[in-house]
């Protein structure tokens, strides 16, 4: 989790996709895919949402208990400091999950929660209004935000990037959506 900038971000991370790809997912086997020119649409990349969204339907009742373990809690609270997020700052908490991360948010911030899992939004949702900040959630994919370019201060991936079905995608978009 780091604050985004275009700055910040390794270059190598905003290098456009090659347009074919190796991976191993369902359905795709290990198989070369071609993507085509855009790079956005594949099957292995749907059946690895598809397959994510099953996953963390059923993570979803015990995900708290894990994510807010001592040393996790420390870690994330941690990261948060470091973003040093100002009162009155736009936030984009990509792959919200289940909102655990709200509570590191400083009083008068908005921020949009985004996730993939309809059923972790619906966790997240229970953990809101939360007193002096202004949350909503979205169902969106990471690698495709439904956003114009430079919409908020801040972007937070918290344990996003390495279950995304691409990652490259992921902080791409994160990067867009951030204001430099």
């Amino acid at each position: 989790m780091l604050r985004l900038t275009r700055n910040l971000v390794p270059r190598q991370l905003l290098e456009p996709l090659s347009h074919r790809v190796t991976c191993y997912c369902m359905g795709a086997g290990g198989r070369s895919i071609d993507l085509g020119s855009t790079g956005k649409t594949s099957a292995c990349y749907f059946e690895v949402n598809r397959w994510n969204r099953f996953v963390y339907a059923c993570w979803s009742p015990v995900y708290d208990l894990l994510i807010n373990a001592p040393l996790l809690k420390r870690a994330r609270r941690q990261a948060f400091d470091l973003l040093a997020i100002n009162p009155g700052e736009r936030v984009c908490l990509v792959g919200v999950g289940t909102g655990a991360d709200f509570q590191f948010l400083p009083e008068d911030t908005t921020a949009v929660g985004l996730d993939l899992s309809r059923a972790m939004l619906a966790k997240a949702k229970r953990k809101l209004p939360m007193r002096g900040r202004d949350i909503s959630l979205k169902c969106a994919n990471a690698e495709d935000l439904p956003f114009p370019d430079d919409s908020f201060d801040v972007a937070v991936l918290t344990l996003i990037v390495s279950v995304a079905a691409d990652g490259q995608a992921c902080m791409r978009e994160a990067v867009r959506v951030t204001r430099h």
